[in-house]
């Protein structure tokens, strides 16, 4: 079983406003938790009862930053949110292209993330002149997975955690 602490919260918030996960993973999850405990913590109770992504990160994101004067790293939450959106490429839920795009919207005026927009737009760019060449975007992969290694191997014990719970 994962630990429900800090780190858990900002992990499932990411996943969550990322649409890498929604309730029909933390649903489960959250019943769990509340059939298991005698005394749920009040924000699981809280996600149990929303479908909407962007309340449900909340939820989680505001349990993480509660009783708390520690701020979390914004290049850590950044990496995580493209390790995301990584791992819904590698799921077949995104295009290379998609991944590339969202990628940059995300990383926009916000100089946190390993990489900035205009690298993921750049790749994009190069991606989109060779006409998504097979072996181009296999390179572009790799590189993209060596960057944010440590946070997408982190999202996928993550997701791989509740994908067994279902």
């Amino acid at each position: 079983m994962i630990s429900i602490d800090r780190t858990f919260a900002i992990k499932l918030s990411i996943m969550i406003r990322s649409q890498l996960i929604d309730y029909q993973y933390y649903y489960p999850f959250c019943d769990a938790i509340i059939e298991k405990n005698d005394k749920t913590p009040y924000w699981i109770i809280e996600l149990s009862m929303t479908k909407d992504p962007e309340i449900a990160g909340n939820i989680a994101l505001l349990y993480a930053s509660f009783d708390s004067c520690e701020e979390f790293d914004i290049r850590y939450k950044c990496n995580l949110y493209i390790a995301c959106l990584y791992v819904k490429y590698v799921e077949e839920h995104l295009s290379w292209s998609n991944f590339l795009l969202n990628a940059g919207m995300y990383t926009d005026g916000m100089p946190y993330a390993n990489k900035n927009y205009d690298y993921f737009f750049n790749q994009l760019n190069v991606v989109e002149n060779n006409k998504h060449h097979t072996l181009l975007l296999e390179q572009q992969r790799q590189e993209v997975f060596s960057i944010f290694e440590k946070e997408i191997n982190e999202i996928s014990t993550q997701l791989e955690f509740f994908k067994n719970i279902l």
